[in-house]
């Protein structure tokens, strides 16, 4: 969508993807990107792709190390004091393990993947939700060893919180939502 609201036409981006891409919007060195990340449809690995604010693509796909058996996820959380982050999770390639990976303000990526505590059986799925004047990174997953639906947080200092149970039953990636609203009251 351009600045006046209108919808651009499809476009496609060379490659193939046997799952849905992850997308997030991201600012590095103060320049809005948008990133798309993907697992490979031949492979496990994962490869993301960017677009600068005037529509034009990086040249090629880059293979971020690591690899997935499920969608990418990815999630930005602003600290006014660091700048912003991009977070990158996904579920391993040949186990439940729930990995992440970062990439800062100045888009270099951390050295490697962390193990994120707990496991999925599917992919996860993210959203950035404004909370008491400040923002709140959310994860979401499906149990491994279950049909239960799992959140968990991190706040603007980078802290995470515990994961929480939300009493459903899924046998798929539960999708997290956000809203525009915001209640100002001077």
């Amino acid at each position: 969508m351009d600045s006046s609201g209108a919808w651009s036409s499809w476009m496609v981006l060379p490659g193939q993807t046997s799952e849905a891409p992850g997308l997030c919007v991201f600012s590095p060195y103060y320049e809005n990107r948008l990133y798309v990340f993907v697992k490979g449809a031949t492979n496990n690995n994962i490869y993301y792709r960017s677009m600068n604010s005037s529509g034009n693509w990086d040249a090629s796909w880059t293979v971020l190390s690591g690899q997935t058996g499920k969608s990418p996820a990815c999630g930005v959380i602003i600290n006014p004091l660091s700048f912003s982050w991009l977070y990158v999770f996904v579920k391993g390639a040949t186990n439940n393990n729930i990995y992440y990976r970062a990439m800062d303000h100045y888009a270099t990526w951390w050295p490697g993947w962390s193990v994120f505590s707990g496991a999925t059986s599917e992919a996860l799925s993210t959203a950035v939700i404004p909370e008491l004047d400040q923002l709140q990174l959310y994860v979401a997953a499906k149990g491994a060893t279950n049909n239960n639906a799992y959140v968990r947080s991190m706040n603007r200092n980078f802290v995470w919180g515990d994961w929480t149970m939300v009493p459903v039953n899924t046998n798929k990636t539960p999708v997290l939502g956000t809203s525009s609203y915001y209640n100002y009251n001077p």
